[in-house]
């Protein structure tokens, strides 16, 4: 039986459809008008939210995109109050996303090995066909 989604389930994924919105929609500002929200992670008590953000790769855009958001939070809160009409909407905490990143960095090092293995698997084919 499938497991029903708690409240802060809910509203973790109203958050994310609805600042993923504004930033798309209503933003002006070209820093952020156009970045992608990965997900949202609220806590218990509904009081804060931390929003995921993928950046862009370069350092310098990144910490840039990042400041214009957090000067952006009170205008997304609003935002997403007046969307969903909640009696208490959390504070949002914007954080980059590293996941892609990370996922990058994993597969980079997984074709290593296996590169390594296939030169050390030949490497040990020739020496055994040179033995014969």
């Amino acid at each position: 039986m499938a497991r029903e989604f708690s409240r802060v389930d809910r509203v973790e994924e109203a958050i994310h459809r609805v600042v993923a919105e504004l930033l798309l929609q209503e933003v002006d500002d070209p820093r952020i008008s156009h970045l992608t929200v990965s997900r949202v992670r609220v806590s218990r008590d509904l009081a804060n939210a931390k929003v995921f953000v993928v950046l862009p790769d370069d350092e310098a855009a990144a910490r840039e995109a990042l400041r214009a958001l957090r000067r952006a939070a009170g205008f997304l809160r609003r935002g997403v109050a007046r969307r969903l009409m909640m009696r208490m909407v959390p504070e949002l905490h914007f954080a980059p996303d590293t996941s892609l990143a990370e996922g990058n960095r994993v597969a980079a090092l997984i074709e290593q090995a296996a590169a390594r293995e296939e030169a050390d698997e030949r490497e040990g084919d020739d020496e055994a066909a040179g033995e014969g």
